[in-house]
């Protein structure tokens, strides 16, 4: 329940102060928080001692006045109020406007969306373009599949790092990606191993790449092409967290 609050706090989740203090919180918001139970964690974890942050919680509130709520989302902090070095039982919980970062996040995540679908639109026409380019010369195909089987490899890398809006990609899926196609006819043992390092765009477009030619030779000369052989995939960071 509320013990106290500023006035620039009940202004702006449009409250009066004397209407808020000593009423349990969801009674002065009922149904407002779409994540009640996350809200309700973070409390409880701050009352044990621990605090805890919330980003984008979504809590419209009539800031204007107008008789329809604004659609505003919250970054919540709750954070634990000592007694000698104990929990006390008590909190502060403090509340930021994150509607601009949001707003700007769900924007860019919709023209990521649409760049990547358009990227693999783009990548399609590539292979139906050298397919047809290398007909001539190319009659088995040997080459164009080669060829294709590469654009597929960039297709996937692009794939996994647009998946969540991510800037970023972890080795391990990385890897584990690249060797998939493998798995449905895989007669043999393997492991991937090797702590977490996270690459960026371009590192893990020419990794994809890396790991896709390592895989074709190995299907065809190596573990991959051969029945009861192991394929172990590590790597490890030096000093410098190099790996």
């Amino acid at each position: 329940h509320f013990v106290d609050c500023t006035d620039e706090y009940a202004i702006t989740v449009a409250q009066k102060r004397e209407d808020m203090i000593g009423r349990y919180i969801f009674d002065v918001f009922p149904d407002h928080f779409e994540n009640s139970a996350a809200v309700i964690a973070a409390m409880k974890s701050a009352l044990g001692g621990d605090p805890a942050v919330l980003r984008d919680q979504y809590y419209p509130v009539d800031t204007d006045h107008s008789g329809a709520p604004n659609e505003i989302w919250w970054d919540i902090y709750t954070t634990p109020i000592p007694r000698d070095g104990t929990a006390s039982g008590y909190i502060t919980v403090r509340a930021e406007d994150a509607t601009e970062r949001h707003v700007a996040r769900r924007k860019s995540d919709t023209i990521s969306t649409e760049l990547q679908h358009r990227l693999k639109n783009a990548i399609s026409l590539i292979g139906v373009i050298a397919k047809q380019t290398f007909a001539t010369v190319d009659p088995r195909g040997e080459h164009t599949s080669k060829f294709q089987a590469r654009l597929k490899a960039l297709s996937d890398a692009n794939a996994i790092l647009s998946d969540g809006r991510r800037r970023t990609v972890e080795l391990d899926t990385l890897v584990q990606r690249g060797l998939d196609p493998y798995a449905p006819q895989a007669k043999f043992e393997m492991s991937i191993a090797g702590p977490a390092v996270w690459l960026d765009d371009d590192t893990a477009q020419s990794i994809s790449m890396a790991i896709h030619e390592l895989a074709t030779n190995a299907a065809k000369y190596g573990a991959l092409g051969k029945d009861g052989c192991e394929l172990n995939v590590s790597w490890t960071l030096d000093g410098a967290g190099a790996c």
